[in-house]
């Protein structure tokens, strides 16, 4: 009798398909969450642990030089990357160790780096260096923010004097609050189809400025300052808002949501729900284009925000039915309500002005025609 053939099986298709990206096999044994858990207990964070034992003994570095620092996952050290004068990440890899120290982390962009490979490691949420790095991340942040609570001592452990500027002060306040206020990474269910509007909130939630504006949204007792330039004489406007419309709100709580750290997942029912009250082109669980998505999402928010404060102000002015038929009242609202409409979050997020210069080739007049970026997203659909 012949030898039966041996049945070669085909790859599965999820092999094929992840062939494309280049996997790093060193990751496995690259990592050790348990020593790394150890260095975060430490005072000093994203600084060169070699560059600051050196300036110890000499003024090698300048106060201002602070170059991108690579944390090695394996045993946590903390050194400059290639492109600095040291190179302390590399040499601390090249090294004689019992195991290899080759994969390591970008403390400013979170990417991950395989000097074995030399290559960039790509990494997803759900995968384990995804959530290695999603804990560090977390851990710094917190870390960042419980550092700047602690005054500043010498060696001595006695008070050292700040003799920064408080432009300095309101710099370092900054870089701290963005650190520790990190949107955790989380996934999106698929409501069916429903990738390209998953993919807009992702980029969304990661938008600090829009994270810090929207929590101004109060349900109640909300209220704003409109300022109106001083060649018109009309004075400041103080006014009181009425709760947020129904895509604003759910635009809120959806944030909100996202930095809770006990949900790894959200549905987004509710706010995928308020834009196709919206736009109804969007339901059916049909693909869509995620630009277009953005459009309706942004000009809903703007519209439900600029009636809001429209409506803000029309009570403030207490202006009665016979007191709006007059010419002069009327301006007057005018003007509030164009001061008061480019208050809104949405415009002070997105908005902005884009300055076309034409120029007659005969007499060589020049024009300059302003166009507002988010009507000019409006006129490309």
């Amino acid at each position: 009798m012949g030898k039966k053939k041996e049945r070669q099986n085909s790859p599965p298709a999820s092999e094929t398909s992840d062939s494309c990206v280049p996997q790093c096999v060193h990751t496995r044994k690259g990592l050790n969450l348990n020593q790394i858990k150890k260095q975060l207990l430490q005072h000093c964070w994203n600084t060169c642990e070699d560059c600051k034992t050196n300036t110890k003994t000499e003024d090698k570095h300048k106060p201002d030089d602070h170059p991108t620092v690579w944390l090695c996952l394996k045993c946590g050290h903390q050194g400059c990357g290639r492109y600095s004068e040291d190179q302390h990440a590399l040499k601390h890899y090249e090294k004689q160790h019992s195991e290899s120290h080759c994969v390591v982390l970008n403390l400013d962009s979170w990417s991950v780096w395989c000097y074995l490979c030399d290559d960039e490691v790509h990494y997803e949420v759900n995968d384990q260096l995804g959530q290695f790095v999603t804990y560090i991340q977390k851990k710094t942040a917190d870390k960042c923010a419980n550092t700047a609570a602690l005054p500043e001592t010498n060696e001595n452990g006695k008070g050292k004097e700040d003799n920064t500027t408080e432009t300095e002060k309101q710099e370092k306040g900054k870089t701290v609050t963005q650190s520790s206020q990190l949107t955790p990474v989380k996934g999106l269910s698929n409501l069916g189809n429903t990738c390209f509007f998953n993919a807009v909130m992702q980029i969304l939630s990661q938008t600090y400025v829009l994270n810090e504006l929207i929590q101004d949204l109060k349900t109640n007792e909300a209220t704003m300052t409109v300022v109106t330039p001083d060649s018109l004489n009309l004075g400041h406007l103080e006014i009181h808002l009425d709760q947020p419309g129904p895509l604003s709100s759910a635009m809120r709580q959806f944030l909100l949501d996202f930095q809770d750290t006990k949900k790894n997942v959200l549905t987004p029912k509710e706010l995928f729900t308020q834009v196709c009250k919206k736009a109804a082109r969007f339901k059916g669980f049909q693909q869509q284009d995620s630009q277009e998505l953005l459009r309706y999402l942004l000009d809903g928010m703007r519209t439900e925000e600029i009636k809001r404060i429209g409506a803000g102000i029309l009570k403030a002015l207490n202006y009665s039915s016979e007191m709006m038929e007059n010419e002069e009242s009327r301006k007057t609202m005018k003007v509030y309500e164009k001061e008061g409409s480019m208050l809104n979050f949405v415009d002070q997020v997105f908005g902005g002005t884009l300055t076309s210069t034409i120029m007659c080739e005969e007499c060589k007049t020049v024009r300059l025609i302003p166009v507002d970026l988010l009507k000019r997203m409006d006129a490309e659909y």
